[in-house]
This record gives C-alpha cells, structure tokens and sequence, in this order.
C-alpha cells in the first residue's frame, strides 16, 4: 500500500480594507477626567441650586429635624420600651410627651432641631411609673441617648 501524501488546504486569505485596519489600529482617546461639580441637590424639594464653598459641599442642617431621645443598655443593645411614654419638660413646664418604639427610640415630633432651650426628659412605664432615667439635656441637640 502507499501512503498518500496528507493535502493542506490553503484557507482564502480575507483583506481588509484600508479603514478597517486604521479603524482597529488606531489609539483610543484616553478617558476623560471628572471634575467635581459645585452643585448640591436639596433633598426635600429636589432643586439643584449652584454651591458657594468651592472645596466641598456638606449638608449644612440639621440630620435629624425632630427631637429623638435613644435609650439603651450599657453594652449599647437598645432597651425593649413596649408601652412606655418620655415626657419632655423645658423650664418646669410640660411642652411634649411621645411615646418609644419597641426598640428604645421616641421622636418628639414637636420638637424641632437643634434644640435652643434645656430640656428636662423623663421616663415612664406603661402603668405609668416614672423610671430613674431623667436627664437634662442642654441646648443645640438633635438626639440624645440614656445609657443604662
């Protein structure tokens, strides 16, 4: 038997045309650097308006707009407050009374921030018994949290 010789066969060669090969070729533009803007987004009415500070812009009121009073334990866990009511007192007179969330949070939702007077913050049970938890709480707060 004789071998037969193993035939290649030649693939057609494809050419390309002159803007295909300069098209792949060519250098992509490098990326275009971002530059910081100086406009900041109001987040209750959601107009831009153009920023004065040049070196960055940075929410210039308060973070929280209510009064919030925090109560937790001593390892930082919130306290269950199921049922249980703060009242807030400024100048000896009764100004708020709201009542916790299940997980040691109350809002005072008319008091607004920062605060501009001392507020005097009790705590009561659901039966109504006040707790040892009073605290004075000085001027220009937003929150503040009972330890303990």
């Amino acid at each position: 038997m004789s071998k037969q010789p193993t035939r290649h066969v030649a693939k057609p060669v494809v050419k390309q045309s002159v803007k295909q090969t300069v098209r792949s070729t060519a250098k992509q533009p490098p990326l275009k650097e971002l530059k910081p803007t100086n406009k900041t987004v109001n987040p209750t009415t959601k107009k831009t308006t153009k920023s004065t500070n040049k070196t960055s812009t940075v929410f210039q009121g308060p973070y929280l707009n209510r009064f919030t009073v925090v109560w937790v334990q001593r390892n930082g866990i919130p306290f269950n407050t199921r049922g249980f009511t703060a009242r807030a007192f400024a100048n000896g007179v009764l100004i708020a009374t709201a009542p916790f969330d299940n997980f040691g949070v109350v809002q005072f939702r008319n008091i607004g921030t920062p605060t501009n007077v001392p507020l005097v913050v009790r705590t009561f049970n659901a039966n109504g018994v006040q707790f040892r938890r009073s605290r004075v709480i000085p001027p220009g707060n937003e929150a503040f949290v009972f330890i303990g």
